[in-house]
């Protein structure tokens, strides 16, 4: 028996509706990134651009996420750890609508 008095395994495909949907979202981000960095920076300088911001921002957050979590997830549950990630993507959002120039029309470098 599980807390909300329904039996183990009642609904067998949540965790596979979870994933497909997770699965979904990195897609869709993923299937443009490559893109979105290219275009920030003129060629003589794309990889060094691209690469040593995405390996900085890489060690301090993903070091990080596992303390965040586990700190997050002591005073208020997995309801402040979700908080946080929602925080983290409008904080994302944002500074990509209002700092990402527009380079639509834009000569290629």
């Amino acid at each position: 028996m599980v807390a909300d008095g329904g039996q183990q395994g009642d609904r067998p495909h949540d965790e596979r509706h979870v994933a497909v949907v997770g699965a979904v979202f990195v897609s869709l981000n993923n299937a443009v990134l490559g893109t979105v960095f290219a275009e920030l920076f003129p060629t003589r300088v794309r990889t060094s651009g691209i690469g040593i911001p995405y390996a900085v921002c890489a060690a301090i957050f993903g070091g990080a996420a596992r303390l965040a979590a586990t700190w997050l997830q002591q005073p208020g549950g997995p309801l402040y750890v979700s908080l946080y990630v929602m925080a983290v993507c409008v904080v994302t959002l944002a500074t990509h609508i209002f700092l990402t120039p527009e380079t639509r029309g834009r000569p290629p470098d």
